[in-house]
């Protein structure tokens, strides 16, 4: 009341991995104490049915999930991320907009060993649940991780590769080397990432062309972009579609 706030950001990356008579209690506590809508980071392994309906109650408007990869090798033997099914992840993402809470994944590619069709995969898991926000970015081995020592060991990152040019590339191209995936390809499915999960299928192979960057791919994208935000506005005002 004394800072006038009128939402709350909790930076917990698992905030739901508090169990089910807990997270009861504080929805009650919440509405009654606090009652201001939030935005939450959350895990597909800790979402339960019971969680996302009290964290509807409590006021929870919008929460943000880290598929990060829709392949079941990435996830597993590169990241190593607690494990899920993709039509885990579906489901769960699926539940959260029943129940009226949008939902933002964040996805990553660019990661050592990643093929193309492991990035198919995450286009592909997106593409079925359909969250309110796909988010995209490239792969940054960050200082400490240990992803970051396995990618100078096996030749995908340069030792003396400095923090700042990671973080200043990190939308614009992936700061790995020797990958899978040439850097073109990797740049064309990251940069056309909504496109391919909120448009038809019947239409991907025109995406596709239009990483040719000529005059006409130039036209085709424009139009595509107006058929892109109509139905990404459709699937934000019709979230169980």
């Amino acid at each position: 009341k004394i800072h006038n706030l009128e939402m709350i950001r909790y930076q917990d990356e698992s905030f739901n991995s508090i169990n089910e008579e807990k997270l009861k209690d504080l929805s009650k506590d919440y509405k009654k104490f606090v009652n201001l809508p939030f935005i939450i980071e959350a895990t597909i392994n800790t979402t339960t049915e019971n969680k996302i309906k009290y964290l509807r109650d409590m006021g929870c408007v919008n929460v943000g999930l880290g598929v990060e990869s829709g392949s079941k090798y990435i996830r597993d033997k590169v990241i190593i991320k607690p494990k899920f099914e993709n039509t885990e992840a579906i489901e769960k993402i699926n539940l959260f907009k029943r129940y009226g809470i949008s939902v933002t994944v964040y996805n990553i590619m660019g990661f050592p060993h990643e093929t193309e069709e492991n990035i198919k995969d995450t286009i592909e898991i997106n593409y079925k649940a359909k969250p309110t926000h796909a988010a995209v970015g490239y792969f940054q081995p960050w200082e400490g991780t240990s992803l970051k020592k396995t990618s100078i060991e096996n030749g995908f990152l340069d030792e003396n590769m400095e923090i700042s040019q990671m973080t200043e590339g990190q939308q614009s191209t992936t700061p790995l080397k020797n990958l899978e995936v040439d850097k073109k390809t990797l740049e064309h499915y990251h940069d056309y990432f909504s496109y391919y999960v909120y448009l038809n299928k019947n239409l991907w192979s025109i995406i596709k062309f239009c990483s040719k960057k000529n005059f006409l791919s130039k036209i085709i994208k424009k139009i595509l972009t107006l058929i892109l935000i109509r139905k990404q506005n459709f699937y934000r005002k019709n979230p169980t579609n």
